[in-house]
């Protein structure tokens, strides 16, 4: 049995590699789809929605929603980071869909024991997936 949970994350960001666009600051409505996959109990749940819901909003959500990513080497936003008044959130890698997708895995895979995909839909038409056995070995720089 699978089962999956959507959230939404409002998030600015720019690529400082990118020779395009996205070298621009620019911010996505994000949407966060979390898959578990297992057996269901006896009552035929796998895991409560709200119990995903929970986990989701205390170790993603509160921290990256209507916040900004800014590389850790990014010498234009380097000052905004520890900023009081600005939520920046300094990553040490490029705030890519594909980077964000492993990095969500990653920090929601210890708390969710039967979590197997993490994807990352940066627009409508555009997402990047990180599924349990990606044997990705670090973040791309």
């Amino acid at each position: 049995m699978e089962i999956s949970k959507e959230f939404t994350l409002e998030m600015a960001h720019r690529l400082t590699f990118h020779k395009g666009k996205c070298f621009n600051l620019h911010g996505h409505s994000y949407k966060v789809i979390v898959v578990l996959q297992g057996k269901p109990n006896k009552a035929g749940i796998l895991l409560d929605y709200g119990d995903v819901k929970e986990v989701f909003n205390k170790i993603i959500f509160e921290h990256y929603d209507h916040s900004l990513l800014v590389c850790e080497w990014d010498e234009f936003f380097k000052n905004f980071i520890g900023h009081r008044y600005l939520k920046v959130n300094a990553l040490p890698f490029e705030s890519t869909a594909e980077n964000l997708a492993l990095h969500f895995y990653r920090l929601l895979s210890g708390h969710l024991e039967d979590l197997v995909k993490v994807t990352v839909k940066e627009t409508e038409n555009t997402s990047a997936s990180c599924h349990k056995n990606f044997d990705g070995e670090r973040l791309v720089h």
